[in-house]
Parts: structure tokens; C-alpha cells; sequence
């Protein structure tokens, strides 16, 4: 369970990528078939793929750090 306080955050966090997806600290993980992009809130990473042809962001996961790369 997160707090309040970390749930706000991603929130704005996926809200803000809902209106950008290219945000500054957004970074493209390397390796991987997928396209994914990350970016951190806390200690926490949300995993996305950008589809611009429809003009949507798909939130693939959202964990801590420690497991988000784990699988």
C-alpha cells in the first residue's frame, strides 16, 4: 500500500504524461523489444508506451524501483 502523499504524485505524474509523454525526465529503456519509456516519482517508476499515431500513452506498470525490471 502507498501513501496519499506518493498517490497524488503519480497521479499528476501520469497526468502530466497524458499531456506530454516526451517530459524532461522521461527517459526510453534500452534493451528491450518494447518501446517503453520511464520516469520517477520517489522511488517508484512508471513504465509507459507512446502510441502518437493514436495519440495515446499506455501505462504498462507502476512499481518500486527495486521490482519494476524484474520479468
Amino acid at each position: 500500500m502507498i501513501g496519499q502523499h506518493i498517490h497524488d504524485r503519480i497521479v499528476r505524474k501520469i497526468e502530466a504524461l497524458a499531456n506530454d509523454p516526451f517530459l524532461s525526465d522521461a527517459k526510453k529503456i534500452v534493451g528491450r523489444k518494447e518501446k517503453l519509456h520511464r520516469v520517477r516519482v520517489g522511488d517508484y517508476r512508471i513504465l509507459y508506451e507512446i502510441y502518437q499515431d493514436k495519440n495515446a500513452v499506455l501505462i504498462v506498470n507502476i512499481d518500486k524501483r527495486s521490482r519494476i525490471y524484474d520479468g
